[in-house]
């Protein structure tokens, strides 16, 4: 009887997702817990979603900033959880907010770029609360001759530009480190085109984000990554800001009335990160199959190197400020015209209070 049950609420909440997909253009899946295995969590979590019959609906796009999600996704999908998430994988990210502001999803993953100019246009209604993904690029080449950051001096680099926000942070790695001036860029936004242009001559120097810098290195032995862009951003800036490629946002009227919710999330997001971070191989069948990656850019190599993490508090907030600014101090439109007010950040009260005495 009890196994009868827990089918048919999977079977409606299938029903459910499919609706969810038909209205925002996302590819989801979902679980509902059985009321046997409610009664037993004691999670409080469980207890907030029970009371109001809640389905917490989650989006995030395919890409490097998702990998950290694999894991989680894949409980989401066996429904292992007791916490009833409909899970939604977008396409784009304007996907995503658009999702959001018609709330018809409650937590979501976007970059924080696109997380400013949300804020700004709806006046506050959205609230980071963690980091998920910090930035990821190589520089690869077939050289041996560029082993770092210094070694592009009089040298032509191409670069993907199909992000503005990864050329801008190129340029400011390159500013830096004195060589504005001293390297000459050629942009490109088709990664298999550079690939290609890497493969034809070893000379070829060019800057890629990741997964694709770790794949393209994996397909072909000739090629090498001559260093990582993403650490010398942490050497260089010293006042806590961080590449930051994925923020998780959370609707302010359901962060205010299911907080233990958003806390059961971000718990399952930081286990999750770990497996994706520390234990690859387990995490690329869940990347490729929760539609993350491809089979050909979900590697062993490659879901460390997008640099999935958790990173919350008055730490998240240096990180994703101090980002921000360089971004509107290259483009204001790019973050929606206004660098956001401290309201956008998710702060624990005590952690604010440590911060003012410091």
């Amino acid at each position: 009887m009890l196994k009868r049950f827990a089918r048919t609420w999977r079977f409606a909440l299938v029903l459910v997702t499919v609706c969810l997909c038909s209205a925002i253009s996302l590819s989801a899946c979902g679980q509902q817990p059985t009321e046997e295995s409610q009664d037993k969590t004691g999670n409080p979590a469980v207890a907030a979603v029970n009371s109001d019959e809640l389905k917490v609906s989650v989006a995030f796009p395919k890409g490097a900033s998702s990998v950290g999600m694999a894991s989680f996704a894949s409980k989401i999908s066996s429904g292992e959880l007791d916490v009833p998430y409909i899970m939604a994988v977008a396409g784009t990210f304007d996907q995503v907010s658009q999702a959001i502001i018609d709330e018809r999803v409650d937590i979501a993953i976007l970059p924080p770029s696109s997380a400013a100019m949300l804020y700004n246009q709806q006046k506050g209604k959205i609230k980071v609360v963690c980091v998920n993904a910090l930035g990821g690029a190589g520089v690869v080449t077939g050289s041996k001759k560029v082993k770092s950051i210094e070694d592009l001096a009089g040298k032509t680099v191409y670069v993907n530009d199909q992000s503005d926000s990864f050329v801008t942070v190129f340029k400011k790695i390159l500013d830096l480190n004195g060589l504005t001036d001293e390297v000459t860029l050629e942009y490109d936004p088709n990664s298999a085109e550079l690939a290609a242009k890497l493969k034809a001559d070893k000379k070829v120097v060019a800057v890629l984000p990741q997964p694709e810098a770790a794949a393209a290195v994996a397909q072909d032995d000739r090629l090498r990554q001559a260093f990582d862009v993403s650490s010398l951003w942490d050497e260089k800036m010293v006042d806590g800001s961080r590449w930051v490629t994925g923020v998780v946002v959370v609707r302010n009227k359901f962060f205010k009335r299911h907080p233990e919710v958003v806390e059961d999330f971000l718990a399952q997001l930081e286990e999750s990160t770990e497996i994706a971070a520390k234990d690859p191989i387990t995490a690329i069948p869940l990347v490729t199959q929760a539609g993350i990656l491809s089979e050909a850019m979900a590697t062993e190599g490659s879901l460390p190197a997008c640099h999935p993490v958790c990173i919350r508090g008055a730490e998240m907030r240096k990180a994703v400020s101090g980002y921000l600014q360089v971004l509107y101090d290259e483009n204001p439109a790019s973050v929606g015209g206004l660098l956001p007010d401290g309201n956008f950040y998710y702060v624990p009260v005590e952690q604010v209070e440590e911060s003012a005495e410091e």
